[in-house]
């Protein structure tokens, strides 16, 4: 069970009041039913964090602005740019899942295929979406105890908009990024070049013997561009392209070989991680069949790439990539039965996702090897609708996993408005995580092992007052 109460009675509340802490009653999201909805009428706890208000607050990296969301833990191993986990309605890390713009960031090169989400600034981001609970009906295998949706910028109004942020701190840490967008008739542009350097800090706690002072620093820098053009009033090509780069020192566990014989935590000024880079690209294709029907194509890869070294010589490398190709419909129904604003979206995805492993486990060289490749077939139907005061909502997923079968999962949930500033929510779903490919194929796995499946239930409640803008709620899953 777990509970939240967040009380504006004070005026100073106000003021301490995080990115996401408006009236989001009325905020538009995409991320919990693959289609434009307002939060209000979403049958699960969302929170929504505005880039430009969270850079106002001083928060530059996606992991310091997802700190504000409730229900979303963040656990940073370190400082800027270490490993960094999430942890969605107190499930794992891995049960969490992580999306840019709607493509897949979880690693399949990792040995459980999670996200470290230490190393992304969110200058070229416009929004955060975070919804918790089961979503694998919407987005099919680690999307058990949430999903992370990283909205990119796209081109605002005008032929050139520029934007340029710089930004000094404690531990030497620089951080900087610049961007233009715009549109150019039938032509929208997007594009922002982001980077920090830190010196950091040491890792290893002072009151531990084996602290020296030697600090653990790291780097990033990324570059994002989102295209769009409409070739006609009902088709329109979008392009969306993203490199980033970044490296960071660390420190690693050594065996004590002398009571009280335990792995204990040691500055390692010879240890890095020396590559940690992602790089994706998607094209897309939108046609408006009908006033009410429309149909998107798209297809894309990302690639992840992670090398880690020691004494100067490499000790575990983790490489891994996914392809994809998909289509979906989108039916704008209008008025069926009863209901107003109804929506159905369906859709089948094609993916393959393979992993190169290559590890010493923090020695020099590597002698364990993975190399390994899955494909796998998924298929949704979502359904929403309102009436004057009840939405609802319901999906339904087929995905079809190489090695071991078809996965069905399934979600229905109801939003019922007591005011307009108050309402309660309830769902109940189905979900599953796939085995990592490292879980099934590496030295130390199981060819064989089945997927975990869970099931949730939520029920919540929550306000806003318009005095302080703060919200009032509670949830029980």
């Amino acid at each position: 069970m777990q509970s939240k109460f967040l009380t504006a009675l004070l005026a100073a509340s106000a003021l301490a009041a995080p990115a996401y802490a408006q009236d989001q009653h009325d905020d538009i999201v995409v991320t919990a039913t693959r289609v434009e909805t307002p939060i209000r009428d979403l049958p699960a706890d969302v929170t929504v964090i505005d880039a430009d208000v969270a850079l106002s607050r001083g928060q530059t990296t996606v992991a310091q602005a997802l700190e504000d969301a409730p229900g979303l833990g963040v656990i940073q191993g370190g400082g800027l740019g270490q490993q960094t986990s999430l942890f969605a309605g107190g499930a794992n890390s891995y049960h969490t899942l992580v999306l840019f713009d709607g493509l897949r960031l979880n690693d399949p090169s990792t040995p459980n295929s999670s996200f470290d989400a230490g190393q992304d600034q969110i200058n070229g981001l416009t929004r955060l979406e975070v919804v918790g609970g089961p979503m694998s009906a919407v987005f099919g295998s680690d999307a058990i105890g949430g999903v992370v949706n990283m909205i990119p910028r796209h081109g605002g109004d005008g032929p050139l908009n520029a934007r340029l942020d710089f930004a000094a701190g404690s531990f030497e840490t620089l951080n900087a990024a610049a961007g233009i967008d715009g549109t150019l008739g039938a032509f929208r542009y997007a594009i922002t070049g982001e980077a920090f350097t830190t010196d950091g800090f040491d890792l290893v706690p002072a009151r531990m013997v084996t602290h020296t002072g030697d600090k653990d620093g790291a780097e990033s820098s990324a570059i994002t561009g989102v295209f769009d053009l409409q070739l006609t009033p009902a088709f329109s090509l979008d392009l969306l392209a993203r490199r980033r780069q970044s490296s960071a020192d660390i420190d690693v566990f050594d065996y004590e070989f002398a009571p009280p014989y335990r792995e204990t935590r040691v500055d390692s000024p010879d240890a890095e991680v020396r590559q940690n880079d992602v790089t994706l690209a998607r094209l897309g294709a939108t046609w408006a069949l009908t006033n009410t029907l429309s149909a998107r194509a798209s297809i894309g890869g990302i690639d992840q790439n992670r090398v880690l070294d020691r004494f100067g010589a490499l000790t575990d490398s983790f490489d891994g990539e996914r392809r994809f190709a998909d289509l979906t419909l989108n039916w704008s129904a209008g008025d069926v039965a009863g209901f107003s604003d109804v929506a159905v979206v369906t859709g089948v995805a094609v993916e393959r996702e393979k992993a190169d492993i290559a590890q010493g486990f923090g020695y020099p060289p590597p002698f364990s090897f993975t190399r390994a490749d899955q494909a796998q077939t998924g298929a949704f139907l979502t359904a929403q609708g309102r009436t004057a005061a009840l939405s609802v909502t319901s999906a339904l997923r087929v995905d079809d996993f190489e090695g071991f079968g078809a996965q069905t999962t399934w979600r229905l949930g109801a939003s019922f408005d007591l005011n307009d500033r108050t309402r309660v929510y309830g769902s109940y779903g189905t979900s599953f995580r796939a085995p990592a490919l490292y879980e099934r194929f590496s030295s130390a796995g199981a060819p064989d092992l089945d997927p975990e499946r869970g099931k949730s239930w939520e029920i919540g409640a929550d306000t806003s007052l318009a005095a302080f803008g703060q919200d009032h709620g509670f949830e029980i899953s």
